[in-house]
């Protein structure tokens, strides 16, 4: 009989902004819903902490195989990239209300903009300019629904430069121009 050794492969949770997974919030709010009656039972801790390790194994394993959409030969090569990516990806986050340039991006990824370019959108299925304005124009509809920002103030919050490119690139993302977008909420409200 041949006994064949597994390879344990270590686990590694990577530094990245994770999106609310639904099942693990769920799992959350009701630990925190039914902590208080249940504190002093360690059994029902204990299977509530299992079922959540359960979820953020699984997530784990999208994120391997998200590693493994990239495009690359060695797996330690296509982490690295994964992770300079996701690097990218955050400092988008952070900085998408501002004025940014590819070459900005690139460099705090420590990659070359040509590379950054190929696999940012194998990873988030968008390049870094359209999810700079997708980030954007996201926060602009939120703050449009607040009547004290005027359109311009707005504008100049989410990092455009001119309220005739935001006006023009809103309204190529909604249909609407910021100021029809707003007198549609406040009819909505009404």
């Amino acid at each position: 009989m041949i006994v064949r050794r597994q390879t344990l492969i270590p686990l590694v949770f990577f530094e990245k902004s994770y999106e609310r997974h639904p099942i693990l919030s769920r799992q959350l709010e009701f630990l925190k819903h039914n902590y208080s009656f249940y504190k002093a039972d360690p059994l029902w801790l204990d299977e509530q902490f299992h079922t959540m390790m359960r979820t953020i194994l699984h997530i784990q394993k999208d994120t391997l195989k998200e590693i493994d959409s990239l495009s690359s030969q060695r797996f330690s090569t296509r982490e690295e990239l994964f992770r300079r990516l996701h690097t990218a990806h955050d400092y988008i986050l952070a900085y998408y209300n501002r004025t940014i340039s590819l070459q900005e991006i690139a460099q705090v990824a420590c990659l070359s903009p040509n590379h950054l370019l190929r696999n940012y959108p194998l990873l988030f299925r968008k390049t870094p300019h359209q999810h700079i304005t997708d980030l954007r124009i996201a926060k602009a509809i939120k703050l449009l629904d607040k009547l004290e920002f005027s359109v311009t103030d707005i504008a100049f919050e989410v990092g455009y430069q001119t309220i005739v490119s935001f006006t023009k690139i809103f309204k190529q993302k909604t249909g609407l121009s910021p100021n029809q977008y707003r007198k549609k909420v406040i009819l909505d409200k009404n």
